[in-house]
């Protein structure tokens, strides 16, 4: 028996169910549970205070989620800190839906595993086209890892979304690690300059690779990712725990977005 992988969590939810009956059989054979748990409860308390959220400073704006089983992965506390910034997340499913939710003046696509699902994100020629024609409007965009190979021109040789010139190929090699990462250029978090602190977790790799962020991390640095004014599209998953701040800067670029001209 396989034991799940990451990729499988939402994914393959049979294998998970599989891998589970897997662990749980090997922990009863192997561990001493009530042992654990005496030494668990010997542990003294903590308690961690949550990350602080922006103040809203105008009118509650829609923003589309992508979600379901491809767009797997999100920082709840970036989620949380959306929403209190003023974002109504409207979730929808890339692989099911044809366009994008009504009326959202923004998009968010974060991490998942868009390549175990290339082949329905390709088939869904609709919404490829509305997401690139919405973009192209001025609509305000945050994409993740996932998010940014869905934008790609095209994933493995699949077509994809193409709002980012570039195309994304799957390998074998893990990118993995926590990142520091400034912007060179405008983006909807903020202004030439802006810090941004997360991490990457990726096999795949995107030509040309973009020069959007200088990105540094414990093996090297170097520039990576696509952004103007109204999109930024990046490897980076971006924690907002400690810069609550470029929640607000979404959302105030959402709701300017929709004065733009389309």
């Amino acid at each position: 028996m396989t034991l799940a992988k990451p990729a499988d969590l939402a994914e393959r939810p049979d294998t998970v169910r599989a891998s589970l009956g897997v662990l749980v059989a090997a922990i009863s054979r192997c561990c001493d549970l009530d042992a654990l748990m005496r030494l668990a409860r010997t542990a003294p308390h903590r308690s961690e205070q949550a990350p602080p959220l922006p103040r809203r400073d105008g009118a509650r704006i829609p923003v589309a989620l992508a979600a379901g089983p491809v767009f797997s992965f999100t920082y709840p506390d970036n989620l949380d800190s959306l929403a209190a910034a003023g974002a109504d997340l409207v979730p929808f499913d890339p692989c099911v839906d044809r366009a994008l939710p009504e009326g959202c003046a923004g998009l968010i696509a974060g991490g998942g595993f868009p390549e175990v699902f290339a082949g329905a994100l390709a088939d869904n020629v609709p919404l490829l086209a509305d997401v690139r024609r919405r973009t192209a409007a001025g609509m305000t965009v945050w994409a993740e890892c996932g998010g940014l190979l869905w934008l790609a021109s095209s994933l493995d040789g699949r077509p994809m979304a193409a709002v980012v010139a570039a195309d994304a190929v799957m390998t074998k090699r893990l990118t993995l690690g926590y990142r520091s990462a400034r912007t060179l250029v405008p983006t909807p978090l903020g202004p030439v300059g802006t810090v941004l602190r997360g991490h990457e977790f990726h096999y795949s790799t995107m030509e040309p690779a973009g020069d959007a962020l200088h990105v540094t991390g414990r093996h090297g640095e170097g520039t990576t990712g696509f952004a103007t004014p109204s999109m930024l599209a990046s490897y980076v998953h971006v924690h907002l725990g400690s810069a609550p701040e470029l929640a607000a800067a979404f959302v105030r670029n959402c709701r300017s977005g929709v004065s733009r001209p389309h």
